[in-house]
């Protein structure tokens, strides 16, 4: 067996849709534009995709965080409630491997403040909530999560032995500050 490393790196492929546009054909993607066209209106358009890859046996966590943090980062849009995020693993998940964690009824709420993880990461992270406000989000293959930007949420480590792929298709309406 394997030991879990606390050094080993979550990969990230950002806009794998611009790599492998037939991408854009797959179930998933079609049936997630058609959902959320039929929530927030035909003027939809994809804002963002990425793989996330969590290699075998790794303690590597994505930190708990809502997503609207990084919209006020960027400056460049604002999306406020009209965006979609979707979460697609391509194989089970559950704690053992990752599986996506959410605390209910964050999304009502405001979006907390946020820190980077480390001085060279992109990625962005919040104080834990209280471990009796979190779901956990056990999914067959096939199965997938839906959020809203302000919705805090979080995945944890791979200690399994083989790894956790998971496709993050983000749905809104574009609107220009």
């Amino acid at each position: 067996t394997k030991e879990v490393s606390e050094q080993t790196q979550i990969l990230e492929i950002n806009y794998p849709t611009e790599i492998a546009p037939e991408l854009q054909q797959s179930r998933f993607f079609q049936r997630a534009l058609r959902i959320s066209r039929n929530i927030l209106g035909p003027n939809i358009e994809l804002l963002f995709d990425h793989c996330i890859i969590k290699p075998p046996m790794s303690e590597g966590q994505t930190a708990w965080h809502q997503d609207g943090a990084y919209t006020r980062r960027t400056r460049k849009f604002t999306f406020v409630s009209r965006r979609l995020h979707w979460w697609l693993p391509l194989q089970s998940v559950n704690q053992e491997n990752g599986c996506m964690e959410f605390v209910a009824g964050s999304h009502r709420g405001p979006i907390l403040p946020h820190h980077l993880r480390s001085p060279q990461a992109h990625a962005l992270e919040t104080d834990p909530p209280s471990a009796d406000t979190v779901t956990f989000c056990s999914l067959p293959v096939g199965g997938a999560t839906i959020h809203l930007i302000k919705t805090l949420h979080f995945s944890g480590a791979n200690r399994t032995n083989v790894p956790r792929y998971a496709w993050v298709v983000q749905f809104g309406v574009k609107t220009w500050i």
